[in-house]
């Protein structure tokens, strides 16, 4: 009963993939409403990945929100701390999932018709970047 990272990828998925309008091997990019989703994750098991999209055709102010989960914050990590035992008492579940959410960042800029947005990523992490239009 602890929530892995595939469960925040597939959160972000079922709340998020209305319309792809890009995607690669360590990218999708979706639009909802009046927001872009993006996706990304460094498969790499030993580089960083620098990243960075030009977004364009955004005017106006905008929400720039982050999710990041790190491979060193996994759940894996901190379960592993207790020897990857199955009876673990609610306050170890407690403690992992505490220890395992994503690391959250949000920044509002004043965009005038692109923004960029660029990131460095582990070997292994995920990031959900959420950028809403709000006027």
């Amino acid at each position: 009963n602890i929530r892995k990272p595939l469960f925040y990828v597939y959160d972000f998925i079922t709340q998020s993939c209305k319309t792809v309008m890009q995607h690669d091997n360590w990218y999708t990019i979706t639009a909802f409403k009046n927001s872009l989703r993006i996706l990304i994750v460094n498969r790499e098991n030993t580089e960083t990945q620098n990243i960075r999209f030009e977004l364009l055709n955004l005017n106006g102010i905008q929400q720039i929100t982050e999710y990041r989960l790190t491979a060193s914050d996994s759940c894996f990590y901190y379960w592993k701390q207790f020897d990857f035992k199955n009876d673990l008492s609610e306050s170890e579940k407690q403690y992992i999932e505490n220890k395992s959410l994503p690391q959250i960042s949000q920044k509002i800029i004043n965009s005038n018709n692109s923004c960029t947005y660029s990131a460095s990523l582990a070997p292994h992490d995920i990031v959900f970047v959420e950028i809403i239009s709000i006027k």
